[in-house]
């Protein structure tokens, strides 16, 4: 096995691939998903319910991959965003607040509360 690492965002587009790579290359991988609901991977890898915006699901999934490793990660691709497309005048404030919490301070949260397995 070539290590431990955790995608978010693995459900679909670039975290499902890198997903199915990685397991293909023997990692053991933690697929980041919100819902695990109808989430399934022709590779082995252990879904892991992670919402980037809440603190409480970032804390229990990393209690988790802290369990399963021994509390060790040796990799961290932090995937999980959302689009917002439009014009400025177009894009409700709120829908950008969400591409913000997503986007930039999920990944911050994440890389914090995962930061000490990995060192």
């Amino acid at each position: 096995m070539s290590g431990s690492v955790l995608v978010t965002g693995a459900s679909s587009g670039i975290g499902r691939s890198t997903t199915t790579h990685l397991a293909r290359e023997g990692w053991q991988v933690f697929a980041g998903v919100r819902s695990p609901d109808g989430a399934s991977f022709e590779v082995p890898v252990e879904l892991l319910e992670l919402d980037v915006t809440s603190a409480a699901s970032i804390a229990a999934a990393c209690e988790r991959v802290a369990a399963s490793t021994g509390g060790r990660l040796d990799a961290l691709v932090n995937n999980a965003g959302i689009p917002v497309t439009g014009a400025v005048e177009t894009i409700p404030v709120e829908d950008f607040r969400a591409l913000i919490e997503t986007n930039l301070i999920g990944q911050f949260a994440v890389t914090k509360a995962f930061l000490p397995l990995i060192r």
